[in-house]
């Protein structure tokens, strides 16, 4: 397994975690963003970063527009 950082943007209904999705995806292009299912919530995230500075610099500037997004460890 492999430790991997990614934004989580949001966690609750699907209808907005697609909203929010596509929100990220018009502000932010350069990065990927993706709906997870994972019983009973859906969550918009961000990435697979390498590193948590990595995941944390990027945080930065999404904050601006998403200031509930957080960085999360995950195995992949």
């Amino acid at each position: 397994n492999t430790v991997v950082y990614k934004i989580q943007l949001y966690n609750g209904t699907e209808s907005e975690a697609y909203k929010i999705k596509n929100n990220f995806t018009a502000i932010f292009p350069e990065y990927k963003a993706k709906i997870i299912y994972k019983q009973p919530e859906w969550k918009t995230q961000v990435g697979d970063f390498e590193t948590k500075l990595e995941a944390d610099r990027v945080l930065l500037l999404i904050k601006e527009e998403f200031s509930g997004a957080i960085v999360l460890e995950d195995l992949i």
